[in-house]
């Protein structure tokens, strides 16, 4: 039994520590080395915001275009049939900002369609969409005129908890883009947030084609992410915290599980097969690891668990560090080694509902198919 936690060890350390660090680098070095050709001009950036119900959210974001010490040239705000009054606060606030606040049709409804309804009305190069519920540094949009030229470019969106427990959380889409950015590293991004996403709009409407993912109610992100990609389009990742929005965790473990749950219905969907690879491998060596661990337990072998169960969290927290150190997160860091004690249960839940759950988001069912 030893000998076959050590192969797994080994394996582990083989298939995803080692290409994981060298891609890790490999990703920091290339934004470090991008050309001082700046490419984006705040006089030439639109940003767009999807808005529906954000009456709670939407003061952070105000407040940080107020602290902006610069901005860019016009923010349009599309309403998708708010019920509360996030309309009104935006014009109440804002009116002496360059802002525009559009109301989508009824026909139309959702963040995807949100976007391109506002798309007729961008005159700029540039396009920046972003969430109603984050938050920015008063530098944000000035990091963003130092961006070598792309056309399109993944961002850093950091979760911010409120109580400790909501780490958790954190840690888990601390990981996915720590992964994220190790594949960048060694290929090109294979996730990205619609919360914090830059594009040229002609590309935009040259590569979009929302025709074939319209059905599905999320997915704004990685559908456009695929179709740049699929066009051969030049996409850049950059996970400076200059560049970083910030928005908070979900506040509870089912509003989590939503969120992961649509997360997972539309990267099954994208057929990425670099993705759905990283993928697989994580679940097969997730699932390896239970079962040896659940050998060990059934065999008596307490001590050996406990050393292969500290073993592997002590190699996962030092890989992980230098990511959680770039984006600010070391409480997050702190309670990696919990996660990873949970994480098991987690991952055979949401499979588990992936099948046959669809989660609600902003009182609306996700469509999924």
């Amino acid at each position: 039994m030893i000998n076959c936690c050590l192969l797994f060890l080994a394996v582990y350390l083989i298939l995803l520590i080692i290409p994981f660090q060298i891609g890790y680098f490999r990703q920091i070095i290339g934004e470090q080395m991008s050309s001082n050709d700046a490419a984006v001009e705040l006089s030439e950036l639109t940003v767009i915001v999807p808005v529906r119900n954000e009456q709670e959210r939407i003061y952070s974001f105000i407040q940080s275009i107020k602290k902006g010490v610069r901005l860019p040239s016009k923010i349009i705000f599309v309403d998708d049939h708010s019920e509360d009054e996030t309309v009104r606060i935006i014009e109440s606030e804002l009116s002496e900002y360059a802002i525009q606040v559009l109301q989508l049709p009824s026909e139309l409804s959702g963040k995807k369609m949100a976007i391109r309804y506002a798309i007729p009305f961008v005159s700029s190069k540039w396009i920046l969409s972003l969430d109603a519920d984050v938050w920015f540094e008063k530098n944000y949009f000035e990091a963003l005129e130092k961006l070598p030229p792309a056309d399109l470019y993944v961002l850093p969106v950091v979760l911010t908890a409120k109580v400790w427990w909501q780490h958790l959380f954190e840690v888990d889409i601390l990981l996915v883009n720590a992964i994220n950015l190790a594949v960048s590293g060694w290929k090109r991004p294979i996730i990205a947030s619609g919360a914090n996403m830059l594009y040229k709009k002609d590309a935009f409407l040259k590569f979009d084609q929302i025709a074939s993912h319209q059905h599905i109610s999320s997915g704004d992100d990685i559908y456009l992410l695929r179709d740049f990609r699929k066009n051969g389009a030049n996409i850049r990742l950059f996970s400076r915290y200059s560049l970083a929005v910030f928005t908070e965790t979900p506040q509870g473990f089912k509003e989590f599980m939503y969120q992961r749950l649509r997360w997972v219905a539309k990267t099954g969907d994208v057929g990425d097969k670099l993705s759905n690879f990283v993928i697989v491998l994580q679940g097969i060596l997730t699932l390896t690891f239970c079962l040896m661990v659940a050998v060990l337990a059934l065999k008596a072998k307490v001590s050996l668990m406990i050393f292969i169960i500290a073993l592997k969290m002590a190699t996962d927290s030092l890989i992980f560090l230098p990511y959680f150190n770039r984006m600010r997160r070391m409480k997050a860091w702190l309670v990696l080694p919990f996660y990873e004690l949970i994480y098991p249960l987690f991952f055979i839940l949401l499979v588990v509902l992936s099948f046959s759950f669809n989660p609600i988001w902003k009182g609306r069912e996700i469509k999924s198919k």
